[in-house]
């Protein structure tokens, strides 16, 4: 990259003091081609450094929610105290379901760890169908 070009984050003013085109310029005329390409040329390098990186960005998003989507909800029955859960696990604890947020040691109790998140609460006991015709 030339030294006339606009680097990576700098400003047109920072620009211009670096290469001393402020005390050259008059203003009240256009700039010269080279000056005004050299400046293009700088912000073109700039965007396709960034477009660079967040095409890299992108791609390993893609691959993250394709596993995400490919695992989907994995229910894991009971809880069980002494059972780790990986992030994405599903369990039922008295009578209602959590869903694990990240993964969780075992130890951590749904409702008592900011390891899990409710998913559906407990209902009521309904009426005992004994009896009632």
């Amino acid at each position: 990259m030339s030294s006339d070009n606009l680097r990576r984050g700098e400003t047109i003013e920072t620009w211009r003091q670096r290469t001393g085109c402020a005390e050259h310029v008059d203003k009240s005329k256009p700039a010269t081609i080279g000056v005004v390409m050299g400046a293009i040329d700088g912000v073109c390098e700039t965007l396709a450094a960034e477009i660079k990186s967040l095409r890299a960005e992108i791609s390993s998003l893609k691959a993250r929610l394709v596993e995400i989507e490919r695992k989907g909800v994995q229910f894991m029955g009971t809880h069980q105290r002494a059972m780790g859960y990986p992030r994405g696990a599903m369990t039922v604890l008295d009578g209602s379901t959590w869903a694990a947020v990240r993964d969780v040691a075992a130890g951590e109790i749904p409702g008592r760890s900011d390891g899990w998140q409710l998913a559906a609460k407990r209902g009521q006991d309904g009426r005992d169908a004994k009896g009632s015709r």
